[in-house]
């Protein structure tokens, strides 16, 4: 309102110079009165809108960096209480795994609350975080599950967004292994060749047994990806024969 106020005022002043000048001065002096005065109020206005568009810039990077920093903040936290639940029993038992599962899950809390806040992290960092939880659930199962997690890595210090592929392992063991009591296998393969970074999970699962719908996890991993990677990326899924395939490649920062 305060703008509009003084702009009308401007006006007001620049049609008053103009007939003052053209009844008193000459008109060489009012020429250029009426240039400046006409660029004026366009410069002015201009500059508004140059303000105004970068403010409204900044409150969208700011909105897109809460509305990510809250999808994070929503990874399930299952695994977590599932581990400590495991760990009970190891303790319980007075088993020597018990130290190196506290230990894994040390490094895998302190990956998630530090790291997992960071717009972006090393690959070998990420990768480091999926074996630590590959490692755990090894305890867990107690070899009852066969893993492989193959890698073809050329740059480890390439840079990604934190706990980018975790929902997809932890679905393979969430919708797989748990719902089998033998025969159960997750094999993992991952790929960066500087340009992109593809990772892949295939196990098998019991059709009777797996969700129809997405969960909140992989909701939130589609909308985390359409935020930092807008047509940079490609994930499908495709389930056959009881087995289930799911892929996820993004570009390289």
């Amino acid at each position: 309102m305060k703008r509009l106020i003084l702009f009308f005022c401007g006006t007001l002043l620049f049609f008053a110079s103009a007939i003052l000048l053209n009844r008193y001065g000459n008109r060489d002096l009012m020429t250029v009165f009426l240039t400046l005065t006409l660029a004026a109020p366009l410069g002015y206005l201009i500059a508004v809108r140059a303000s105004q568009r970068g403010r409204l810039l900044r409150l969208r990077e700011e909105s897109l960096r809460a509305e990510l920093l809250l999808l994070k903040n929503q990874i399930n936290p299952h695994f977590f209480f599932n581990t400590l639940n495991n760990l009970y029993g190891l303790a319980r038992e007075k088993s020597d795994l018990a130290p190196l599962m506290i230990l894994k899950l040390s490094d895998m809390m302190r990956f998630t609350i530090y790291e997992g806040r960071k717009d972006q992290v090393f690959l070998k960092d990420e990768i480091e975080y999926l074996r630590n939880y590959i490692e755990l659930n090894e305890i867990r199962y107690r070899e009852e599950v066969e893993i492989r997690f193959e890698e073809e890595i050329e740059d480890e210090l390439v840079r990604i967004p934190p706990l980018m592929f975790i929902m997809l392992l932890e679905n393979a063991f969430k919708h797989g292994a748990s719902t089998l009591t033998e025969g159960a296998f997750i094999h993992i393969h991952l790929r960066a060749d500087g340009t992109d970074v593809a990772f892949q999970v295939t196990n098998n699962y019991d059709p009777a047994g797996t969700r129809s719908k997405p969960g909140i996890g992989m909701i939130n991993l589609q909308r985390r990806l359409a935020l930092l990677y807008p047509d940079r990326h490609r994930m499908t899924a495709i389930a056959e024969d009881g087995v289930y395939t799911a892929s996820l490649q993004i570009g390289a920062l």
